[in-house]
């Protein structure tokens, strides 16, 4: 062989210069591949003030429920925490300062937000231990008021 042209080395077949070693292709869902879980980078939202939060939403419509649903808030911040009370009608909430209830949650500030904001619903909520319910057969009443169609998306690039 002259040189290092390509036309030599094209002669030889048996002449070789890469280093590369031939690998198999993993499929898809080879043995070792595991989802662990789906992730995303986002805004975090955070009710600041339990009862402005459903005065602000008061021509909001939670599902058409009819309920009176006492919420027991616990928050680092002293200011939000405590219990608001909110009458739905026809799924419209009012604040009310007393009067009976039909149940009693007890949440997070945080799970409260993700609640309202559609991240997770109520059942999920029981189940993980995030809330607390006076009363067991409004789970699904509760269920229904909180219920989104569309949990929030954000399309910010970060």
């Amino acid at each position: 062989m002259e040189g290092n042209s390509d036309q030599s080395m094209m002669a030889n077949p048996t002449f070789t210069t890469s280093l590369t070693i031939p690998h198999r292709q993993r499929e898809p869902h080879s043995p070792v591949y595991h989802e662990v879980a789906p992730s995303g980078v986002g805004i975090m939202y955070r009710v600041l003030n339990t009862t402005g939060i459903f005065m602000e939403l008061a021509e909001h419509n939670f599902n058409s429920v009819d309920f009176r649903l006492k919420i027991t808030v616990l928050d680092s911040f002293p200011m939000n925490k405590g219990s608001v009370m909110v009458h739905f009608k026809q799924g419209k909430p009012g604040v009310i300062l007393n009067g009976q209830y039909d149940a009693e949650v007890a949440l997070d500030v945080a799970d409260l937000s993700s609640l309202l904001m559609g991240s997770i619903d109520f059942n999920s909520l029981l189940a993980y231990g995030r809330a607390e319910l006076s009363q067991g057969q409004w789970v699904e009443t509760i269920d229904t008021l909180f219920r989104v169609k569309q949990p929030p998306r954000c399309l910010t690039s970060f």
